[in-house]
């Protein structure tokens, strides 16, 4: 695995490639789990809740299908940013930028990974707040295998598509499918070894 240094900054335009866009996206890409949650008019609650809100994340696997969800509570029981659903396969990912994880068995008790959360400003790109937690032990090996079992698949667009609509439509809200996810987790929290 490359070991690359990535600088972002509060102001900066995440990927100057991407076109605006709204909605919620995770990826494992570059040898980082990122996701994205890009908003319109973003109000203050949600910055406080992604700069420094307790974070907490599901993980949902069904046959080839990955969904991770993610929920940001706002400081001090404050209002944060509610559930958010995002179907990730790694072969829709960018060939020179997919990467595979570390394999779960090289991931040592209690260490989990970094999950880097951005929130950007939909029209520009430019992010607005960003913070970095870890997901717990047991909740990474569950993403790792998931990916790794994913990558030996055969894809194909139309049947992921058709896949994700049925879970969504099983699970009409993220609140829904959060309730069904296989692992979940705090962001930043450290499990007992």
């Amino acid at each position: 695995m490359e070991n690359k240094e990535y600088a972002y900054r509060i102001g900066d335009v995440f990927n100057p490639n991407m076109p605006p866009w709204e909605g919620a996206m995770y990826s494992y890409q570059d040898d980082m789990h990122v996701v994205l949650l890009s908003f319109q008019d973003i109000r203050l609650h949600e910055k406080q809740a992604i700069e420094s809100g307790l974070y907490r994340f599901g993980l949902y696997i069904e046959d080839e299908i990955i969904f991770l969800l993610f929920k940001a509570e706002g400081p001090y029981g404050k209002r944060g940013i509610a559930w958010h659903d995002m179907p990730y396969s790694w072969h829709r990912v960018e060939r020179e930028a997919r990467t595979l994880p570390t394999p779960s068995a090289e991931i040592p008790a209690p260490l989990g990974v970094m999950m880097f959360v951005f929130l950007l400003d939909a029209p520009t790109g430019r992010i607005v707040a960003m913070n970095a937690k870890n997901a717990s032990h047991d909740f990474t090996h569950q993403l790792h295998d998931a990916i790794y079992r994913q990558m030996r698949l055969p894809y194909d667009h139309e049947a992921f598509e058709q896949h994700v609509a049925a879970i969504r439509q099983r699970y009409p809200t993220p609140e829904e499918l959060a309730l069904h996810a296989q692992a979940k987790c705090l962001g930043g929290i450290y499990e007992a070894g």
